[in-house]
């Protein structure tokens, strides 16, 4: 039988069987496609596919639900070790719905290293409130010693405190140079270094 597109072929085929095959046309009536039932055999829906599409060697029959489950991650030919760096140079980790942490990835599946590392050290999923800090401010570097938990107040006391800390020491290194090159200036008569 043929039908002029697919929602007809899917009207008049309400409860089809796996392997039947019907043609459709289409363009100026002047083409047509040959559709094929197939049951996906991991869920069992059913859905048409072109038939020459059938006698494609990565044809697996599966529905396009179930093709993504059973090809996510290692098993994807696109697999690139599931990290990235994000535009900050935070190490991003894929996971997925079924980890305990997913609550605390981004829309696309990734989270940030360094708060992966300090939730599966507690055991529990880190309120928005918590921040993980870097002790040696290298992002890179999401080793558990290297890691402390604040609250954001905490945080962004600690970084006003390092802050001052490394000023001091700027100032502190800018007198020293001053003071070395008065000494050079008085031991080489007044040349410049």
């Amino acid at each position: 039988m043929i039908y002029n597109n697919l929602a007809e072929l899917k009207e008049n085929n309400p409860n089809p069987t796996n392997g039947i095959c019907l043609t459709t046309r289409y363009g100026r009536g002047l083409h047509t496609k040959s559709y094929i039932y197939t049951v996906c055999p991991n869920c069992g829906k059913g859905r048409w596919v072109i038939k020459y599409s059938i006698k494609e060697p990565s044809f697996t029959g599966f529905c396009i639900n179930c093709i993504g489950v059973l090809t996510r991650g290692e098993k994807n030919g696109n697999w690139k070790g599931g990290t990235q760096v994000s535009d900050r140079n935070y190490r991003l980790i894929k996971i997925y719905s079924d980890n305990p942490y997913y609550s605390m990835a981004n829309p696309k599946g990734y989270i940030k290293e360094h708060r992966l590392v300090m939730a599966q050290y507690l055991g529990r999923c880190l309120t928005d409130n918590e921040v993980v800090h870097h002790k040696n401010g290298v992002k890179s570097d999401n080793r558990f010693e290297n890691l402390r938990l604040d609250t954001r107040s905490q945080h962004s006391k600690s970084d006003r405190r390092e802050l001052q800390e490394l000023r001091t020491r700027v100032t502190q290194l800018e007198a020293e140079v001053a003071l070395l090159r008065a000494q050079l200036e008085k031991t080489y008569g007044g040349s410049k270094v």
